[in-house]
């Protein structure tokens, strides 16, 4: 739901960026065409979908943002937190030998493929023939691409050493192509719950040509499931048309124990399984699973 209504602040943002750059251009002859946008920044005018892009999805005020250029003055902010804080909690120490909190957030915006247009006029008079201003720089597409890895995510420690992690992610890449006049979205969340536990200095004995023997070692157990959920879809402008073309939501659920029996070798069981449900009618439910038992040999002095 949030996503169609950026679409629809899209949408309603053209008419506010066209009204400003035909205000600012002193070559706009005071008319309008037959939507009501100003002649010389229809629709699909490039100025008008990029400062409507801006406004929309990058969460600017259309009224009062700087339009004259696609390229950012100021840089898109990232940052990573990391609180340590919880184990030293009275009652938590009880529990827990660590607890940490984590969250993480990049973004980026990229302009793809732009060229400084022949036709443009310093005096903003060029029209193109679809009858809109020619601007300064031909673009095929603008991106902004934003992750959140995690959204929330918990690290654990357990006094009797078992680990525990959780995390929430979130992901969004939004591209707006000048070419076709269509905006891509694609979007994921994703949480996952996974813990391990190593059994210190397990005993097996095995007999070898009728010869029994011991080997110690640790025992490592892991064990995870999540569930993520992601689509993709195209949202045709002038047509006002969305369709998702692909998405799926995948389960899985995986489990493995090591056992290293001496520096040479080591034998690892897992056992994964995924499970898909597709977005798109054309495309069925399936489910893959894989298990085995993988020996390794380490020849390395």
């Amino acid at each position: 739901m949030k996503r169609f209504k950026l679409f629809e602040s899209f949408k309603d943002a053209r008419a506010e960026i066209a009204n400003r750059f035909a205000e600012s251009n002193p070559n706009y002859n005071g008319m309008v065409d037959e939507s009501g946008y100003p002649i010389g920044y229809s629709q699909v005018s490039q100025d008008v979908l990029m400062g409507a892009f801006f406004a929309s999805y990058m969460g600017k005020d259309a009224s009062k943002m700087n339009i004259s250029t696609p390229f950012l003055k100021i840089p898109l902010p990232n940052w990573r937190l990391n609180y340590n804080g919880f184990s030293k909690i009275k009652g938590v120490d009880k529990v827990f030998q660590s607890l940490s909190l984590v969250h993480n957030y990049t973004c980026t915006y990229q302009v793809g493929g732009y060229t400084t247009n022949i036709a443009y006029l310093d005096d903003h008079s060029a029209l193109n023939t679809l009858g809109d201003f020619i601007p300064e720089y031909e673009l095929n597409q603008i991106a902004l691409s934003e992750q959140f890895g995690p959204l929330i995510g918990f690290d654990m420690t357990l006094k009797n050493s078992m680990l525990l992690k959780v995390e929430y992610k979130q992901s969004r890449n939004v591209a707006l192509s000048f070419s076709n006049n269509q905006i891509t979205e694609t979007s994921s969340k994703e949480l996952s719950v996974s813990g391990g536990y190593r059994f210190k200095d397990l005993k097996i004995g095995l007999i070898f040509s009728g010869v029994k023997k011991q080997f110690v070692s640790d025992l490592n157990v892991t064990a995870g499931v999540g569930i993520k959920d992601n689509r993709t879809v195209l949202r045709k402008i002038q047509e006002d048309i969305d369709q998702v073309t692909s998405g799926m939501l995948t389960a899985t659920i995986n489990v493995a124990a090591e056992y290293q029996f001496s520096q040479l070798v080591g034998v690892k069981f897992y056992y994964d399984h995924t499970i898909n449900r597709p977005k798109i009618t054309n495309q069925y439910d399936n489910m893959n699973f894989e298990t085995g038992i993988a020996i390794t040999l380490n020849l390395s002095q």
